[in-house]
């Protein structure tokens, strides 16, 4: 029935706009009468009004010009223009109300059976800005962001209980060495025989011996200077071994350092002893000499370095003792030759209670680099050794042994050698 009713009010709704039509030409003819009637009396006023406006200047936007309307009044061309804007008004909201009342008749009665859109939204238009950046936090309240999960870092610090220890995955280190430091560690707190397959500046991967699972790899990320290690499996199929290969000889060296300065004398049996009971591992005696030997190097030094700092060794001298003789000899610029050692105070305690007799001899050093000491000693009042001067040189031969004697002989003042007994290999 709605459907037949449709051209019924498309006929009513056209003859309305017919009526509206006609009224609105009528309503033209009858402005047209009147204004007509009235042109005789502008026409006079015309030229004494001041303030009187050509035709054809009006700022008006609304189509129409002077010359359709077919008059130069003012007032009537505003009046015109008016009711011209009016009917058109009038035209338009009948077209507008016919086009929106046939599918509103036509779907009146099924509205309810008709699907919402997707776009759509049951809720009224909100006012209030929205943030759809998903970059951005500030739509987000606290709740929210305590609702969030975060991912937190596993960053390895070393501090904790080594005995206990274990990898994860995604575990975080400082550097290459930290890691690899904690893997050496893990196999000799657990008793694993743990070798590096790789390891470099930027990676590094570890595995336990043929048949047993564990294995760990770590690289370094880019751009963070961090190790992370991404590959770990934590399980292990071997048994427990003493003498795992992580404990080094470095490695015995740098744990017992602190001991070895305290007790340079430390006896073998006594480090084996204390390694087994602290880490679990029985290293072979051989290896804990070797790491006790490396210990007292790093505490001591080796000879190369110490035959490195004699310059400073020497200025060191010269400062506490100013009246002291001690001379360097070189040769090739760089190489050692001999040393001359000569302290004012044994030299004055020599001159003044000790006898004109001068006992000199020479003994091989049993060193790394080798080389001879050679010395010379006083008897004092008790017939007791007295030592006056000493040197070391690369050999004992006669151009070193003239080097020496010529600054002892200086250094005492003996010229001629008139009144002094010499006596060469005082140990005979």
């Amino acid at each position: 029935s709605n459907r037949n009713r449709v051209p019924e009010v498309a006929a009513i709704c056209q003859q309305e706009k017919s009526n509206r039509n006609r009224v609105s030409e009528v309503a033209e003819v009858h402005q047209t009468k009147d204004t007509s009637e009235k042109l005789g009396e502008f026409a006079l006023d015309e030229s004494e009004d001041e303030e009187y406006e050509p035709s054809g200047e009006s700022s008006s936007n609304d189509g129409l010009s002077d010359e359709d309307l077919g008059t130069d009044d003012e007032e009537y061309l505003h009046q015109a223009r008016r009711e011209a804007l009016n009917s058109r008004q009038s035209t338009d909201d009948g077209d507008a109300n016919m086009s929106f009342a046939q599918p509103s008749s036509h779907h009146e009665a099924d509205d309810k059976n008709i699907p919402a859109r997707d776009n759509e939204s049951e809720y009224e238009d909100s006012e209030g800005n929205v943030n759809t950046d998903s970059s951005s936090g500030e739509g987000l309240g606290d709740d929210d962001d305590e609702a969030r999960p975060k991912k937190k870092k596993i960053v390895y610090d070393g501090k904790g209980d080594l005995q206990t220890f274990q990898f994860q995955l995604g575990m975080r280190f400082e550097t290459i060495g930290q890691c690899r430091k904690a893997v050496q560690n893990y196999a000799i707190y657990n008793g694993c025989n743990i070798s590096f397959v790789r390891s470099s500046s930027s990676q590094i991967e570890a595995r336990c011996e043929v048949g047993c699972p564990w294995r760990l790899y770590a690289s370094l990320i880019k751009g963070q200077g961090s190790v992370v290690v991404k590959t770990f499996v934590s399980s292990h199929s071997c048994h427990r071994d003493l003498n795992t290969k992580q404990a080094t000889v470095s490695w015995v060296a740098g744990e017992y350092l602190p001991m070895i300065r305290k007790k340079p004398k430390m006896k073998i049996s006594d480090l084996e002893d204390s390694i087994s009971e602290k880490y679990g591992v029985q290293p072979s005696r051989w290896k804990l000499y070797k790491a006790k030997t490396k210990a007292l190097k790093l505490l001591r030094g080796t000879e190369e370095e110490h035959y490195g700092k004699l310059r400073r060794y020497i200025a060191e001298l010269q400062r506490v003792d100013r009246n002291g003789t001690f001379q360097l000899k070189l040769e090739s610029g760089s190489v050692f030759k001999c040393f001359y050692v000569g302290f004012s105070a044994l030299r004055q305690g020599f001159l003044q209670g000790c006898r004109p007799i001068i006992g000199l001899d020479g003994a091989f050093l049993k060193t790394f680099l080798g080389g001879v000491l050679l010395c010379a000693v006083g008897k004092d009042g008790n017939n007791q050794i007295f030592p006056l001067a000493w040197a070391v040189v690369d050999s004992e031969n006669e151009s070193n042994w003239k080097w020496f004697l010529v600054i002892l002989f200086q250094d005492l003042g003996i010229s001629d050698g008139l009144g002094w007994t010499f006596i060469s290999d005082q140990q005979k």
